[in-house]
């Protein structure tokens, strides 16, 4: 049985010990088997893995090597046992005092009750050096620390209960007391805890490693707490030296098991503690520098602020008294929209949004200057185009817009997650949860999820108040800003450039839920049952097609460990900064702040007029009927022409339209690719890249330019012809090679 634990190796570590035992060469079958196991890298994509992560194909090769090939078996045994990890697993088990189990109600923390008795003492302890905690304080985490361990297990748990009754029946009166009784059977001593985890040695594993990680961060925490209590409580005028409770839900763990929490002193008054690189005091300073130059009305945020971290007020959902306040809240909203347009602001989605009294407060500063993230795409007109859309308030998080509709089975429906939504919403695809919880007839299914609202819609009388009769004062909000920044641009200049040089924010390279589902994936109890299966299934993040595979490392790195992959970015330099504070150097083509600065010696009228337009179809408030209107109102006479006049003034008014056609076409001169961004009609306005559609895309645009070239015998349109001529073989290209080669171009 112990032999089993073998299983925790890793890919590297199983290399390291059978060369160690003399063994060199690698079994080319079990190799071959490897590659042919379903996966969404391609060969480039492996070949690229094992020579960065793995030095060489004799390593990879060894490193799958199945356990029951290992010539020395004892000798991997003795080196995890060497390990910290495992050291810690034992000192856990042997410290653990059963004269308490009499007084323990068998529940869903039972399996855990050697890790939750190490915890408690260990924050009892802690407690009475620091005197911080009330005891409330204290289960609270506890209560934190649990449901982290039933998350990580729960999988495992449902499989092993069930593989359980095959071999053994389970007895009570009814599904739950069953349920128990398997509890008591499974992990009724310290040799069965050790026996079900070296059944499955990754949980065993991970489990140490997150609970280490709980450990520490939380003391860390508390010692900070009490050396900054004098000023804590003197910036958010709190009276109580104790904390009484803790709430850790409002992020994901990254850098070790860091996460965000709310805490709650004994007087009721909260803060927020955020164990964050911190860049609080340059932002604060630009945003009252936006307030006063801008009118821009942020709301400043109260804040102590560390090196390595800070504290900030609670912000809370509350109500808003008269119309005139939702007004004004709607109008800074469309003012915060303009903000994140010109600061390269994203990621501000519904979660990052609180709706407090008439003011719409960000509450994660975190994304501002942010970098389109570099992607092989191709090389073409169409991607110009998406890196041009990318650069609009459509990715800021604050408009309308449809988030995972890749994962729904019309590729069409998705669930709106900007700060806009105001309603429940069930997410178009099934997810996978688990039933019938806490019984013996515990199993994971995929089932209809619905999605919470938060806390980003106003309040009045009880009754959430959406934009919904309020989108006029959101154009205009943000039209105030662009339209104050057009004509201020020497001093937003000047500022940025004395002020925020060097600073450090947060780059979210990958959707956060891509790595929240990859984790899942990696919780499956294959997984946990051999770390190698586990690095085959995170092996897929080298399929995402970044420019430089290196960060790839990184996300694998964090992710290995039960955290969600977070990275940096120095906004004057080009080079990403991981968690552990490495660098990938040359990640961006340029930094950060010089395309910030661009962007705003660049703005326009022209700007303005689209980016007003586009939000007004983000809205659904887009009048598609303006211009014809206008026209209606004028003296309709002086357009009555007959015969020959009619026929050059048709033609003279075709090549003003060709003007502007050509005026906002994107061309790519290396491939000679042409393309626009435009107002489309699907069911509802919509803002898109020109398709091969004939009425909405380019082919209406390729017989426009034919026609008028044949009739006004111009050669000068010969370029645009061709160039959409090339687009074209490139789409049908790509449809092609997705239909029948099963990879895109």
């Amino acid at each position: 049985m112990e032999d089993n634990l073998i299983n925790v190796l890793s890919i590297n570590e199983r290399c390291f010990l059978l060369k160690q035992s003399g063994k060199e060469k690698y079994d080319i079958k079990n190799l071959q088997a490897w590659k042919e196991r379903k996966s969404v890298l391609k060969q480039d994509d492996l070949d690229y893995l094992i020579k960065y992560k793995y030095e060489s194909l004799d390593n990879f090769g060894l490193g799958i090597t199945p356990i029951e090939n290992f010539p020395d078996k004892e000798v991997a045994i003795q080196y995890i046992k060497d390990q910290s990890w495992y050291i810690f697993f034992e000192s856990i088990l042997d410290s653990y005092n059963d004269s308490e189990e009499k007084l323990l109600e068998v529940d869903a923390s039972y399996p855990f009750r050697y890790f939750l008795q190490y915890a408690r003492l260990f924050l009892l302890d802690l407690n009475s050096e620091l005197n911080i905690c009330t005891k409330e304080f204290i289960i609270n985490l506890l209560e934190t620390l649990t449901q982290e361990l039933i998350h990580l297990t729960s999988k495992t748990l449902v499989l092993d209960l069930h593989t359980f009754k095959k071999n053994e029946p389970l007895k009570g009166n009814d599904s739950s007391k069953r349920f128990i009784y398997y509890l008591k059977k499974r992990f009724n001593s310290k040799k069965d805890i050790i026996a079900f985890y070296t059944c499955y040695p990754e949980l065993m594993r991970i489990t140490v490693v997150r609970m280490r990680y709980f450990l520490d961060n939380t003391k860390q925490m508390l010692i900070r707490v009490t050396e900054d209590l004098p000023s804590i409580q003197n910036c958010f005028n709190i009276q109580s030296s104790e904390l009484n409770s803790i709430s850790e839900s409002q992020g994901d763990s990254h850098s070790r098991g860091k996460t965000v929490s709310t805490l709650t002193f004994s007087d009721g008054k909260k803060i927020v503690y955020k164990p964050k690189i911190n860049s609080e005091n340059k932002l604060r300073d630009f945003f009252e520098f936006l307030n006063k130059e801008l009118e821009a009305d942020i709301y400043i945020v109260k804040k102590v602020t560390r090196n390595t971290y800070f504290y900030e007020e609670y912000i809370d959902n509350i109500e808003i008294n008269n119309i005139e306040e939702v007004k004004k809240y709607y109008e800074r909203y469309g003012k915060l929209i303009g903000i994140a347009f010109l600061f390269n602001v994203t990621d501000l989605h519904y979660e990052n949004i609180i709706a407090h009294g008439e003011y719409p407060v960000i509450i994660d500063n975190e994304t501002f200057f942010q970098q389109n993230i570099p992607i092989e795409f191709g090389n073409s007109a169409t991607v110009d185009a998406k890196y041009k859309y990318l650069d609009s308030i459509m990715v800021t998080g604050l408009v309308p817009y449809l988030a995972m509709k890749d994962k729904s089975d019309s590729k069409d429906e998705g669930v709106n997650l900007s700060a806009l939504n105001f309603k429940e919403q069930s997410v178009p695809f099934k997810i996978l949860k688990i039933k019938n919880t806490f019984t013996d007839e515990m199993r994971f299914e995929y089932q209809t999820h619905i999605m919470d609202t938060a806390k980003n819609t106003p309040i009045m009388n009880n009754e959430k108040i959406s934009f919904i009769s309020y989108e006029k004062y959101i154009v205009t909000g943000m039209k105030s800003i662009l339209m104050k920044a057009k004509d201020s641009k020497k001093k937003i200049l000047a500022y940025i450039n004395n002020n925020l040089q060097n600073l450090i924010v947060r780059n979210v390279i990958r959707p956060t839920q891509r790595y929240a589902d990859m984790l899942e994936f990696s919780y499956h109890p294959n997984c946990f049952s051999n770390a190698i299966e586990r690095e085959k299934v995170l092996h897929n993040m080298w399929a995402y097609p970044y420019k430089n595979k290196k960060v790839v490392h990184y996300e694998f790195s964090d992710l290995i460990d039960g955290d969600i992959p977070i990275f940096y970015n120095n906004i004057s330099k080009t080079s990403l900064i991981a968690s552990d504070g490495c660098l990938v150097e040359d990640f961006y083509q340029e930094s950060a702040l010089n395309r910030c600065l661009n962007k705003i010696n660049d703005l326009c009228d022209e700007d303005i007029s689209i980016q007003t337009v586009w939000l007004e179809i983000a809205l659904n408030i887009y009048n598609p009927y303006k211009y014809i209107n206008d026209l209606k109102n004028q003296n309709s006479n002086k357009y009555i022409y007959t015969g020959l006049e009619l026929n050059g003034k048709i033609i003279q008014a075709c090549q003003k339209i060709e003007k502007k056609i050509f005026k906002r076409a994107i061309f790519n001169k290396k491939t000679n690719t042409v393309n626009w961004i435009d107002i489309k009609l699907d069911q509802d306005w919509n803002v898109g890249i020109l398709n091969n559609n004939m009425y909405d895309g380019l082919p209406g645009i390729f017989i426009f330019y034919v026609a008028l070239k044949y009739i006004t015998k111009n050669h000068k349109y010969d370029y645009v012809i061709e160039c959409i001529k090339i687009q074209f073989i490139q789409y049908h290209l790509k449809i092609y090679c997705q239909l029948f080669l099963e990879k895109e171009v």
